[in-house]
């Protein structure tokens, strides 16, 4: 099984940094994870790219849908465009659709994402849809926000009715899309695993380059053994179990095996039978010693680099 996980393991690599409490996945207090900042801030464009091409096509509904979003002509005063527009459509709820930002609204403004509007209409959605295309002066785009259904995939997990941050979040409608995919790797870099949990077994990356507890340097990259990550703290590769049991709850609210009739349900444990992203295990705070982030950097950063998975 791990052979084959490795062959659909990740070529892209991202992090999750700590949630306060004990076990493998309950409620967290304060998630992060790693992103690239130039995604993020190309983000909302390609969002209002795809909402924009999938909704224009739906503006010849039967007009249940009641959201429309549009983007004002760049040389239009706003709020004299919203209240002509609003008058010619019967809009109401008006909003920005990205918000005043404050010291970085200059930002917004340079890439016109001060000029999309969402809105209400009293009115058949088809209606003033067309209505706010003949103002072509004011408007340069307009869309209907479709209205989803999306099934509830709700996990046989015991101790899953306790995990109300996962209901608040909507991942349950979330899961009907995907449960993660073994294409990501995690990284947690904290106390270090339970490496017997059994909500922790399945979502496991595993260094391709290494033979397991053959207590030889495989791959040559200055650490014996390290075949599901490393422990910085007390270097070894076989005992990632470090001081307490914080990482193995973080790694519980990653990635915790989804549906499968054990303990919690993870955020990205894969579900119907498929694996979620995929957890490597880097401790730096162990039994003996804490520190070595530097290292974790350097090394995290070069296993996701030279591992080449097909």
């Amino acid at each position: 099984p791990h052979q084959a996980r490795r062959r659909g393991a990740a070529s892209y690599c991202g992090c999750a940094a700590h949630a306060r409490s004990a076990g493998a996945g309950s409620a967290p207090q304060h998630p992060t994870r790693g992103c690239n900042m130039r995604e993020l801030r190309a983000g909302p464009f390609w969002v209002l790219l795809l909402l924009t091409a999938g909704c224009i096509g739906a503006s010849k509904s039967s007009g249940l849908t009641k959201e429309i979003v549009f983007k004002l002509q760049a040389a239009v005063e706003p709020v004299q465009a919203i209240s002509e527009l609003s008058a010619a459509a019967d809009l109401t709820a008006v909003t920005r659709v990205f918000r005043h930002a404050g010291r970085f609204e200059a930002q917004r403004i340079q890439h016109g994402l001060h000029l999309w509007y969402s809105a209400q209409t009293r009115r058949l959605t088809s209606s003033a849809v067309q209505t706010l295309q003949a103002y072509s002066s004011l408007t340069s785009t307009v869309a209907i926000v479709p209205e989803i259904q999306l099934a509830s995939v709700v996990p046989n997990d015991p101790e899953y009715p306790k995990q109300r941050h996962h209901h608040a979040l909507g991942m349950e409608e979330a899961w009907s899309i995907t449960g993660g995919s073994e294409v990501v790797v995690v990284a947690i870099i904290d106390t270090g695993v339970d490496m017997d949990h059994p909500d922790l077994l399945r979502n496991s990356w595993i260094n391709e380059g290494e033979i397991c507890g053959n207590e030889i340097d495989d791959d040559n990259n200055g650490y014996v053994d390290d075949c599901r990550g490393y422990n910085f703290a007390d270097k070894t590769g076989t005992q990632l179990l470090g001081e307490g049991d914080h990482g193995t709850h973080v790694a519980g609210i990653v990635a915790a095996d989804t549906n499968n009739e054990v303990g919690v349900a993870g955020t990205a444990g894969g579900v119907n039978g498929r694996s979620g992203v995929l957890l490597m295990h880097l401790t730096v705070f162990g039994r003996i010693g804490n520190g070595f982030f530097a290292d974790v950097r350097f090394t995290f950063a070069t296993m996701c680099s030279l591992n080449t998975y097909t």
